[in-house]
């Protein structure tokens, strides 16, 4: 796939794809969902947009209005799975691996591993770029 913004970091074969965007001294990453959709979430971290992205595509996609008053997007919660859950909170804000394993009173291996299901249960990315987790640990 080709890389169609000049922000562009990342790819999906979904369409969607990642924009690195700085003002001043601070960097942040934006997901775009696919048909250039910007679902308005920005992250400080690349492997957690990255991470975010991998959960889109990975339940087919679902739509963040009105979560701050829901907690989690409907589609989510109706999964019933903790390893979705799991995921989405490890890529909110304020969150991440340590704070998601306390919440659902789990070890952090628990929370790693169903990070990685998530990442590994497709070849999305059209780029070998995908970040470590430790990196927002």
């Amino acid at each position: 796939m080709q890389i169609e913004h000049e922000n562009t970091v990342m790819e999906f074969e979904s369409g969607a794809h990642i924009e690195r965007n700085t003002s001043g001294d601070r960097v942040t990453f934006e997901y775009y969902g696919p048909a250039d959709v910007a679902i308005g979430l920005q992250f400080d971290d690349f492997a957690k947009a990255c991470l975010y992205a991998d959960l889109q595509d990975y339940v087919g996609g679902f739509c963040e209005e009105g979560t701050g008053k829901r907690g989690v997007p409907p589609r989510l919660a109706k999964t019933g799975s903790d390893t979705v859950l799991m995921v989405y909170y490890a890529t909110q804000h304020a969150q991440g691996i340590e704070w998601t394993a306390r919440f659902f009173d789990a070890p952090e291996k628990v929370v790693r591993r169903a990070i990685e299901h998530v990442q590994l249960s497709d070849e999305r990315a059209a780029f070998d770029e995908r970040p470590e987790m430790e990196e927002f640990s």
